[in-house]
């Protein structure tokens, strides 16, 4: 009994070891980027945030001079009859040109005034800036791993239990330690192990 408490206290104590040295291992200044988020430096930040958008350019016709409404018609229209002299009024109104006719009329035209102006456009603009957002504050992460694991097993002559602690690092190392119980005696087991990259035919 006081063998196994004796092991017991080992255990635990280079469980605390090994536990002291995982922290230190996530000491290191990784970051965790959240879901859906891009980390980039500062540098490409102030480029994205100075670049040009796109611009977007609504073009209206505007028809209105004043408050005189002109409308276009297919022909002359008359427009008053009096001593004689006949007077039309005309108006050619679209998106290119605007142009207007006031004609006298007393078997021959007698006076023709006409006036003209260019469309006059109006130029909207509507401007989209992207924006990278900002992550204020930083959450630091470690790619250390620390696995603690129970063992159970044996035969129809034995029985065997023990429970060990696995370290595995940023690096792919990996430290343990394990302690097993058989029969009568402690066995203690130290591991010291490395990933074994495999190419893959791309």
């Amino acid at each position: 009994m006081k063998n196994l408490l004796r092991s017991g206290v080992l255990v635990l104590i280079v469980v605390i070891i090994v536990y002291i040295l995982f922290l230190q291992q996530c000491r290191g200044k990784n970051y965790w980027i959240p879901k859906g988020k891009v980390l980039i430096s500062e540098s490409l930040y102030d480029s994205l945030k100075n670049f040009k958008p796109d611009t977007i350019i609504n073009i209206t016709d505007t028809f209105k001079i004043k408050d005189t409404v002109y409308l276009t018609h297919d022909s002359l229209i008359y427009v008053e009859d009096s001593t004689g002299i006949k007077h039309y009024s005309d108006s050619i109104v679209n998106k290119d040109i605007r142009i207007w006719d006031n004609i006298s009329v007393q078997g021959f035209i007698t006076k023709w005034d006409r006036r003209y102006e260019p469309v006059i456009h109006t130029i909207t603009e509507k401007i989209t800036v992207t924006v990278p957002q900002i992550i204020e504050h930083t959450v630091y992460n470690s790619d250390n791993g620390l696995y603690s694991s129970i063992i159970v097993g044996g035969n129809s002559n034995t029985f065997a239990f023990g429970g060990g602690v696995d370290l595995i690092t940023k690096k792919d190392y990996l430290y343990g330690l394990q302690y097993q119980r058989i029969f009568n005696e402690n066995v203690y087991l130290f591991k010291l192990g490395f990933k074994i990259k495999v190419r893959r035919n791309k």
